[in-house]
């Protein structure tokens, strides 16, 4: 799925627009830390892995990263400011 957003102008800077697109898709087999380098490599500004089901992760060990069985990957990107 890919969305995209206008986000809307800070106050003062009422001539700036930022356009943002946000893709999501089911991490499924992939290895997460391939899947985030390679969205970070192609420039997305930030990545949510999200639990697709109900399947808490509770309190993971200091250093553990703890994924769910079915995890959804979004990205978020931004474009260049478009000014008006």
């Amino acid at each position: 799925m890919v969305r995209g957003c206008l986000a809307p102008p800070l106050e003062g800077c009422v001539s700036t627009k930022m356009i943002f697109y946000e893709i999501e898709f089911p991490l499924n087999d992939l290895d997460s830390d391939a899947v985030e380098a390679a969205l970070f490599e192609i420039g997305a500004n930030s990545i949510t892995f999200v639990d697709r089901g109900d399947e808490p992760v509770l309190e993971p060990g200091p250093g553990e990263i703890r994924l769910w069985s079915d995890t959804l990957v979004r990205a978020l990107f931004q474009e260049s400011p478009v000014l008006g």
